[in-house]
């Protein structure tokens, strides 16, 4: 696998690409189970010549069963909540597959009732969806991951299971496709206090700013992810 080590000063798991050299991977605020694993085994962590966290990988998967292992036998001393992750390429009855995961895995401090929904991508490799193109890139937009109808389907269902949804969202558009999912959602569902959030808003429209207000919806920033390390300054 992967040489995998931690910068100090941006809190995140980097995978050795050459001499001296190192790609970000992800914060560990967000994906803990990553340094988990990257300690215990050599887990193939990147794919595509490490521009993607392999969320597929088995070993990734091991993360909520080691988790729920520490919960069992006492060791896990702290409260935990894990996001399982949905997939786009999946039909929405993929939450039943999760609300069996969330019963198998809740124990003692450890819930797994979270749900993490990846909206689009990142700045850094023009996969967040903006409205207008990225500079100099002619009409590229990034990449919304979800179709609407069925991105709306999934949170429905999620809200209607007691789920918190998590929504990765960066780019614009991809916030307003957030927000418009979990309107629908209200809509089908009515008011619910499973306090849905849509994390890290690095752009975000004005006209979707009062919608987080309407819906209940947290918006959850990390200021920690601008720290101008190289990774971001060469990059953006």
């Amino acid at each position: 696998g992967s040489l995998l080590a931690v910068d100090v000063r941006s809190g995140a798991i980097k995978a050795m690409v050459g001499p001296d050299r190192y790609s970000v991977l992800l914060p560990l605020n967000e994906f803990e189970p990553l340094l988990v694993l990257a300690l215990q085994q050599p887990a193939e962590l990147l794919r595509e010549q490490g521009r993607w966290g392999n969320f597929r990988s088995p070993d990734f998967r091991h993360a909520l069963g080691f988790y729920s292992d520490a919960a069992r036998s006492g060791q896990l001393t702290m409260k935990v909540v894990a996001a399982q992750l949905t997939d786009p390429s999946r039909p929405p009855s993929q939450v039943d597959d999760l609300v069996r995961l969330r019963d198998r895995h809740t124990v003692g401090p450890l819930t797994a009732g979270t749900a993490k929904i990846f909206v689009n991508g990142v700045l850094e490799y023009r996969t967040a969806a903006l409205n207008q193109p990225y500079e100099g890139s002619g009409q590229e937009r990034g990449i919304l991951r979800w179709e609407p109808d069925a991105l709306a389907d999934v949170a429905t269902r999620l809200d209607r299971s007691g789920f918190q949804i998590h929504m990765h969202a960066i780019g614009d558009r991809a916030v307003g496709a957030a927000v418009k999912a979990l309107a629908a959602v209200r809509d089908a569902n009515g008011a619910r206090d499973n306090r849905h959030q849509v994390a890290h808003l690095e752009l975000v429209d004005p006209a979707d700013i009062p919608r987080f207000r309407e819906l209940g919806v947290v918006a959850n920033f990390q200021p920690f992810w601008m720290y101008a390390d190289d990774s971001i300054t060469q990059s953006t």
